[in-house]
């Protein structure tokens, strides 16, 4: 009995001194980007860059869950930055497919509905 308990004890403190990444990538399938950020990185600023370094989007992060949609984008590099209080966090990713923009028609027509 009292191996059992040292061993579960050995594994508690084993998975309370394992680093947690703040931010941690869940998907990047069809031009999204789908990621989580720990509780303590509520409140830090997302800016999003293309390849160029031009900052496309900046706003605060709000929830754990974060999805940053592409679909618009044209193909290429983008960087995603999640920083507070020292803390940077980095995700590139790496879009293929041409913007649904640029394959559309002319009479290309957009929806939103609240």
């Amino acid at each position: 009995m009292m191996l059992i308990s040292t061993l579960m004890l050995m594994t508690a403190v084993a998975f309370a001194n394992k680093p947690k990444n703040p931010v941690k990538v869940v998907s990047t399938k069809m031009d999204l980007v789908y990621f989580k950020v720990s509780c303590d990185m509520i409140g830090a600023s997302m800016e999003v860059y293309d390849q160029t370094g031009k900052m496309l989007h900046s706003e605060k992060v709000i929830d754990k869950k974060v999805l940053v949609d592409f679909y618009a984008e044209p193909s290429g590099v983008y960087t995603i930055h999640v920083q507070k209080n020292g803390n940077n966090q980095e995700i590139v990713f790496t879009k293929e497919s041409a913007s649904h923009a640029e394959r559309a028609s002319a009479n290309y027509i957009t929806v939103t509905q609240m």
